[in-house]
């Protein structure tokens, strides 16, 4: 799924869609489990490379920030499913 934040007279608005209007200018652009096509729209409209998750899982710590042309890239590892009884991590990226 991807969902995109955009600025809004009233704060920030999501737009829950794979479309853009010309004139919307997101300023987050959220990939949650993206399917292939969503991925390549992302990689082509951005001209970026988004990694999967076992690329994620594999990048050492010291160089989980970087730059690939225009793009900075951060990735952390975050705890998820704190309310149940084994919590569990997982590697996040930020473009």
């Amino acid at each position: 799924m991807i969902r995109y934040f955009h600025p809004a007279p009233d704060g920030r608005r999501l737009i829950e869609t794979t479309l853009l209007d010309g004139e919307v200018r997101p300023v987050w652009v959220d990939l949650y489990e993206p399917t292939e096509e969503e991925k390549r729209l992302i990689e082509e409209r951005y001209g970026i490379d988004v990694p999967t998750r076992d690329e994620m899982a594999e990048i050492e710590p010291s160089n989980r920030l970087y730059q690939e042309d225009e793009a900075l890239f951060m990735t952390a590892t975050l705890v998820a499913q704190v309310e149940q009884e084994e919590p569990r991590s997982a590697p996040v990226t930020f473009i």
